[in-house]
């Protein structure tokens, strides 16, 4: 499919999945659900000859979505992955097959616990933004760990995080980073402690 494609309501997505696209030359939006919609987006199976989207991936204001299951054939998303406003969104589930994007935007998934899906992806990684995520506690642990080429990382409003470490970067981060309105941390670290270099870092409020 040549373009940008938005699919705002489940019938968008059951009837746009009929054509049976296997690349996106464009930005992939699913979401922007009106408010009080009678048919939010819930099941994602219709899209999965989808295997390429060469712009954005976009799941947006989706009132019901709750993970990304149905999309296990997706195997690249040149530009970012950007998850944000999903009330219900929980886990990086049905992404097994993706192997590359080049930025991750978590924002305001108030639901989000399981962050370990996203292992295989992490060394693909160069953009990664993190923003009102509840249960979001740190990078350690969560799926990170190969996350190695990171060269801007935003860590934005987030209450609850409390430690972070960068458990793969030693004693240097070769990245702009950012951390700002993290009301609970208390710890920022290598994985053994302390930092040569930090590329460019800014720490608010």
């Amino acid at each position: 499919f040549e373009g940008d494609v938005l699919l705002s309501t489940q019938a968008a997505v059951d009837t746009f999945g009929l054509k049976g696209y296997e690349i996106i030359n464009g930005n992939l939006g699913i979401g922007l659900t009106p408010t009080g919609s009678s048919d939010p987006v819930t099941d994602l199976s219709p899209l999965n000859t989808i295997n390429q989207v060469n712009e954005y991936l976009i799941i947006d204001q989706n009132p019901k979505l709750k993970s990304l299951e149905g999309l296990e054939f997706l195997q690249r998303i040149s530009l970012d992955l950007i998850i944000k406003n999903n009330p219900l969104f929980d886990s990086f589930s049905g992404i097994s097959s993706l192997e590359y994007l080049r930025g991750l935007n978590l924002t305001n998934n108030p639901n989000f616990r399981d962050f370990s899906g996203f292992s295989h992806l992490a060394q693909s990684i160069e953009l990664l933004h993190i923003e009102n995520m509840e249960h979001f506690i740190g990078l350690e642990g969560e799926g990170f760990e190969n996350a190695i080429n990171l060269s801007h990382i935003t860590i934005l409003a987030n209450p609850n995080l409390i430690d972070l470490s960068f458990p793969t970067q030693t004693d240097q981060i070769n990245s702009i980073l950012t951390v700002m309105d993290n009301p609970s941390l208390l710890s920022f670290s290598g994985s053994m402690g302390g930092f040569k270099k930090i590329r460019r870092l800014e720490i608010i409020n």
